[in-house]
């Protein structure tokens, strides 16, 4: 559209199990230091997710319908007419693991076009024939086998070397996902993976040098990013969240759906205790039944048991990096699973490290800066620093096309100069 053209706005569609969040906003950062000082949002709109089971697509019609109804609640078809939309994703099939890469240099220093060249040949570089690359992430540059930078541009150099972090995903699920996309009438621009953009939104600076684990609990998975000396060292995701939960408070107590998670978000903690035997919840009995009559305390022991479990299953993805002492800011978390009354406590009582609850602070609409749209705000952001790049990488390709049409108008004006000189050198006097 020429307005999100002329205006640089970005829009990002964010595909959740519970809920799917089409956004659309302008990034305002600080002119010296480059940080994010606000986020204008244009537009959103949310719709419930169908079709998705643990992140992964479980019926794509579904997902396609869940797409176009926060689509169409957040204006992209008419007013916006938006085409082009970075997409946040988060499943199972999600793995990450470090590689190495060099690259020789041919002039002998060090230049960001080296740097680009040598982080797209890692994208290009051989996974699993089933996967794709969805983000190469520098952690670490050698020079020459023995000079090591974080930043090599303008050094000078033989060989570059590199330590990446690679995060690959399923190739079949990412197909599907862009076939949602399109179907729902849009262009994919980037596959984002979602805990990055969440760690955009509401990590600070003294968290990601010090060391952090980013726990953003969502409905269908939990993801887990940790840092450590501001570079990303670890990512994981668990296919169990919040959903987990309010299914085990339905089979239990045998309710609706519905009436499990309200039950959950308004009377449910994840820590029991014995004060709470004397409180009784009355359940509206299904199709004119007698209703459900419950203790908090009976809920919140069902509610502790699965959260003790997906707890402890993240730390022992983490308790390395805590014996390490890589995590001196200990955990946050975010999400909407993350809102659980008594959750920091029992992490804190179970994992030994301090906790923080986080949200975003950044949007001019205070509807968003909550837990649950960190990946939301995170996709603006992650989608304003790929189209930066797009933008630096344009005007090192044209600076670059300049000078070699410069080299070739020179080479051709001096060969012709050369030619006529031979010429006149050859020609005979009369």
């Amino acid at each position: 559209m020429e307005t999100q053209e002329k205006e640089k706005y970005i829009a990002a569609i964010d595909i959740g199990t519970t809920k799917v969040v089409a956004v659309c906003g302008k990034v305002h950062r600080q002119p010296k230091t480059d940080k994010v000082e606000k986020i204008e949002i244009v537009s959103y709109g949310i719709s419930k997710a169908r079709g998705m089971k643990r992140g992964m697509i479980h019926d794509l019609r579904q997902v396609i319908d869940s797409i176009k109804e926060a689509a169409e609640k957040a204006k992209f078809y008419d007013d916006l007419n938006i085409k082009n939309v970075y997409v946040g994703i988060s499943g199972y099939t999600i793995r990450s693991f470090p590689m190495q890469h060099h690259r020789l240099i041919p002039n002998g220093k060090i230049e960001q076009r080296d740097v680009d060249i040598l982080t797209q040949e890692v994208y290009k570089t051989a996974v699993k024939e089933n996967e794709e690359v969805l983000h190469v992430i520098p952690y670490n540059f050698v020079i020459d086998d023995i000079y090591e930078h974080s930043n090599p541009v303008g050094l000078e150099g033989k060989r570059l070397d590199g330590t990446f972090y690679l995060i690959v995903s399923d190739l079949k699920f990412i197909k599907g996902i862009r076939t949602a996309v399109k179907q729902a009438g849009f262009v994919t621009k980037k596959v984002v993976f979602e805990p990055l953009a969440s760690a955009e939104a509401v990590l600070k600076d003294e968290e990601k040098e010090g060391g952090v684990a980013l726990i953003d609990i969502g409905g269908g998975t939990t993801d887990l990013v940790v840092y450590h000396n501001n570079y990303l060292i670890y990512s994981k995701v668990i296919p169990f969240g919040g959903n987990s939960i309010t299914l085990d408070i339905k089979n239990a107590f045998e309710i609706l759906h519905s009436q499990a998670e309200e039950v959950k978000v308004k009377y449910g903690s994840a820590i029991a205790t014995k004060k709470m035997e004397h409180k009784t919840i009355e359940i509206p009995g299904i199709a004119g039944r007698p209703p459900r009559r419950l203790t908090q305390y009976t809920l919140s022991v069902i509610i502790q048991a699965r959260a003790t479990e997906i707890i402890d299953t993240i730390f022992e993805h983490i308790k390395h990096f805590k014996d390490n002492k890589q995590l001196a800011a200990g955990i946050t978390i975010t999400g909407g699973g993350a809102l659980l009354k008594d959750l920091p406590l029992l992490i804190r009582y179970r994992t030994g490290l301090e906790v923080r609850l986080a949200a975003p602070t950044i949007a001019d609409v205070e509807d968003l800066n909550k837990p649950q749209f960190a990946t939301t705000l995170g996709l603006l952001i992650k989608g304003d620093e790929y189209e930066k790049q797009l933008n630096e990488t344009d005007e090192q390709d044209q600076e670059m096309d300049e000078k070699q049409t410069e080299q070739k108008q020179k080479k051709n004006f001096f060969g012709k100069l050369g030619d006529l000189l031979n010429k006149l050198v050859s020609e005979p006097d009369d």
